[in-house]
């Protein structure tokens, strides 16, 4: 069970620390897919007491990150295709009814942010061989979850987050994805335009895409490489 070289946190507890660093490994794809996790070896790895790993495997168990299987151990969840279209077409339904209550409410959306942060994740893409993954998938979540957040709806907001959680424990499967990135990446910067106008029928149009373009290439990933099905399967 590898778990590379990790950085530490600063101004964090000892529990969101391994949460943060555990995860990062995860979405890194250095914890594969069907993966068993060792509690004293990643107490060892990073540094910390077997209590605060063990809240953090508990909490990616809830997130989807993990799947715990009684008397055999905790294991970094695997995904099938129909765990994809479900998250996925949820995520779309979510995300284009909050961009037309946002389109219909002047300044609902927090365009500077969200130009901040495709400022930012521009600057993670400069070069494939520096490309920070978790970096860019962070500003990603970020961005989508403005969109939602503009639709004013408390209930709505925690539910996107629920959901984010387990479509972010999917990207396992996409490994680095610098190409993907720099697609989705341009994507964005077409759907804050289309919000910074009020043109609801072009953010409906590209958003879409966007979405379903993104549910189709993890799609497609799991039918052209059998080796996930089979670091997926559990003893």
């Amino acid at each position: 069970m590898p778990v590379g070289i990790v950085k530490p946190l600063e101004n964090v507890s000892l529990g969101e620390r391994a949460y943060q660093l555990i995860k990062s490994q995860i979405v890194e794809g250095r914890l594969g897919p069907g993966e068993k996790l060792d509690i004293l070896e990643l107490s060892k790895a990073l540094g910390v007491s077997r209590s605060p790993i063990k809240d953090a495997l508990n909490r990616l168990a809830l997130e989807g990150m993990l799947t715990v299987h009684p008397q055999r151990g905790t294991f970094v969840s695997t995904i099938a295709a129909a765990d994809i279209e479900q998250l996925f077409d949820a995520r779309l339904m979510i995300e284009l009814w909050a961009a037309r209550r946002g389109a219909r409410q002047p300044h609902s959306f927090d365009l500077a942010k969200m130009e901040d942060i495709l400022d930012q994740c521009g600057s993670l893409l400069k070069s494939e061989d520096a490309f920070e993954y978790t970096a860019y998938n962070n500003g990603d979540v970020a961005f989508h979850t403005a969109i939602v957040e503009a639709a004013a709806n408390p209930r709505l907001n925690a539910f996107y987050r629920s959901l984010k959680a387990h479509i972010q424990a999917m990207r396992v499967y996409w490994g680095r994805a610098y190409h993907r990135a720099l697609k989705s990446h341009q994507e964005h910067q077409e759907i804050l335009e289309a919000l910074t106008q009020g043109r609801y029928p072009e953010i409906r149009k590209i958003l879409t895409r966007h979405i379903v373009g993104s549910k189709n290439h993890l799609l497609s990933l799991l039918r052209e490489d059998p080796t996930l099905r089979k670091r997926g399967s559990v003893p």
